[in-house]
C-alpha cells in the first residue's frame, strides 16, 4: 500500500512496476454443500466429510501458485499488444510467460541495486541524527505533527501526514479481499512463506551479507526464531481485526498494521545507513568504507 512522494534526488531510476503471480480467481476456499440439505441423521457425517474436504483442501493447496500460472500467464498476454518480447522460462517444472512490459531484466534492475535505498526514510535519519537505534521515529513523527506550535516546514510532521493521506487509487476492499483468502490458506501460505521464501531469499549472496553483518541469523537457535516470529508479527498486525465494518481497517492511516509498515521502514533505514557508516582498515592501513556497494549494492535495496 505504500506510495512514496517522487524523490528529489537526479538520476534514480523510475518506480518499478509489479506484476502479480497468482490469480485470486483461482483460489476456492469454500464448500458449497449445505448442511440444510441434509437429513438430521446424516448431519455428523456431513460434518466430519466438510472437515476433512477442508484438510484436504489445504494439503492440496499449492503454495507455489503453479495451477495458477496459466490463468496468470493468459492475463498478462491479454493486457498487452505486443507479443513479440514473450519468452517463457521454466519454473518448478512450469512455463512462466515473462514480457517487457511487467518484468525487468538483471541489467535495468541493476540501478535499484546501486543506487536505490529508501531516499525519503534515508534522508529523514540523516537529517535528524539525533534518533538512535531504539528510537521510536515514528511516534516522534506522529507527536511532531499533532503539535500546533510546530510549523508547515517541520520534516517530521510533513513525512507523517503525507502517509496519513491515502491516494485515491487504493482499494481497501480488494485489500481485505487478499486478507480473506490469505487467511482462509494460512497453514499453507506460512509454509510457503517460511520454508519457500525466507530460506530460498536466505540463500542469495547479496542478501547474506546483510544478514551476516547485522547478525539477523544468529547460532542461537531461540534468537534465531524469535527474529523470524518478529515476521510473523507483522504480518498479524496487518491482518489485526477491529470491532469497526472497516475493510483491511488495520492497514488505514493509524491502524496497527499502517504503523508497523512504517516502523518495518525505519528499521531497515537504520540498518542501511549502520552498514553504509562502518570502517575497516584497508591493506595499506587506511580506513575505508567496510561495506562493498559495487559487490553488494545498497544495503535492503529496491532491486
Amino acid at each position: 500500500m505504500r506510495q512514496r512522494r517522487k524523490s528529489s534526488s537526479d538520476g534514480l531510476p523510475p518506480p518499478l512496476k509489479r506484476c502479480s503471480s497468482a490469480s485470486v480467481a483461482s483460489l476456492d476456499c469454500s464448500i458449497r454443500t449445505s448442511i440444510g440439505q441434509h437429513e438430521d441423521e446424516d448431519i455428523d457425517e456431513f460434518v466430519n466429510n466438510s472437515f476433512l474436504e477442508r484438510i484436504r483442501n489445504i494439503l492440496r493447496f499449492d503454495a507455489l501458485n503453479l495451477k495458477s500460472t496459466a490463468v496468470r500467464n493468459a492475463k498478462m498476454l491479454s493486457s498487452i499488444d505486443d507479443h513479440s518480447s514473450v519468452s517463457y522460462i521454466p519454473h518448478y517444472g512450469v512455463d512462466v510467460c515473462f514480457t517487457d512490459e511487467y518484468h525487468s531484466s538483471a541489467s535495468k534492475l541493476e540501478p535499484y541495486r546501486l543506487m536505490v535505498g529508501d531516499p525519503e526514510m534515508d534522508s529523514l535519519l540523516s537529517e535528524f541524527k539525533s534518533f538512535g537505534p531504539f528510537d521510536d521515529v515514528i511516534a516522534a513523527a506522529a507527536a511532531a505533527c499533532n503539535d500546533p506550535t510546530n510549523d508547515a516546514t517541520d520534516k517530521l510532521a510533513q513525512f507523517y501526514r503525507h502517509y496519513e493521506q491515502v491516494p485515491s487509487w487504493v482499494d481497501f476492499d480488494q485489500i481485505q479481499r487478499g486478507i480473506d483468502v490469505f487467511l482462509a490458506y494460512l497453514p499453507a501460505a506460512g509454509a510457503a512463506l517460511y520454508y519457500r521464501s525466507l530460506v530460498g531469499g536466505f540463500s542469495i549472496p547479496k542478501i547474506v551479507e546483510v544478514l551476516k553483518s547485522t547478525r539477523y541469523l544468529m547460532s542461537d537457535r531461540k534468537k534465531t526464531l524469535s527474529r523470524l516470529i518478529d515476521t510473523g508479527g507483522l504480518l498479524a498486525a496487518c491482518f489485526a481485526p477491529t470491532n469497526g465494518s472497516l475493510s483491511a481497517a488495520s492497514l488505514r492511516p493509524g491502524g496497527r498494521g499502517w504503523l508497523a509498515s512504517l516502523r518495518v521502514r525505519v528499521l531497515h533505514a537504520k540498518i542501511r545507513q549502520r552498514l553504509l557508516q562502518l570502517k575497516r582498515t584497508s591493506d595499506d592501513g587506511h580506513s575505508v568504507q567496510s561495506w562493498d556497494i559495487e559487490k553488494n549494492g545498497i544495503p535492503i535495496n529496491q532491486e
